[in-house]
């Protein structure tokens, strides 16, 4: 069952952000620490955004094809990142949080990222297929000596 509550719709023990209106300026709700299967895909309003603390996981193209978000802040408590969840935005700046090990496919597919000045930290262990296809810079990527696997393209410019 779900629950719809200030422009969201989220699961009714508010641990997941299932929608959300499409707006510039997101505010995810305190409880949620699971941001759903393509709960603000799409939304071309959206500029930058803060993810908070408490924020465990985001779902499959979770924030697909906003084709104006071109900042994330993504918080330390983030373990997990869904397929696609940033594909064809316009990100140019991202942090990866220490305690995600999976860059999954299509991650950050096709965004504006220079993927040299990207600090990818030592707790990565996968780069799936495609995970920062289509970005700038792919020739010159530091990559940490704990990643164990590199997909198909997942560094191609």
């Amino acid at each position: 069952m779900f629950v719809f509550e200030d422009g969201y719709i989220i699961t009714r023990d508010k641990l997941t952000l299932v929608d959300i209106e499409k707006t510039e300026n997101i505010q995810i709700p305190s409880t949620v620490t699971n941001l759903g299967t393509f709960s603000c895909m799409r939304n071309n309003q959206l500029r930058e955004i803060d993810i908070p603390e408490g924020i465990e996981e985001i779902g499959i193209c979770a924030f697909a094809f906003c084709e104006n978000l071109t900042r994330v802040h993504l918080p330390d408590s983030l373990t997990q990142l869904g397929m696609n969840a940033f594909e064809a935005c316009e990100i140019s700046e991202l942090n990866i949080p220490p305690k995600v090990s999976v860059i999954s496919e299509m991650c950050f597919g096709y965004n504006e990222l220079d993927l040299s000045q990207l600090q990818i930290p030592s707790t990565i262990k996968r780069i799936d297929d495609y995970g920062f296809y289509c970005n700038d810079s792919a020739a010159h990527v530091n990559i940490p000596e704990g990643v164990e696997y590199i997909g198909r393209c997942a560094l191609s410019g």
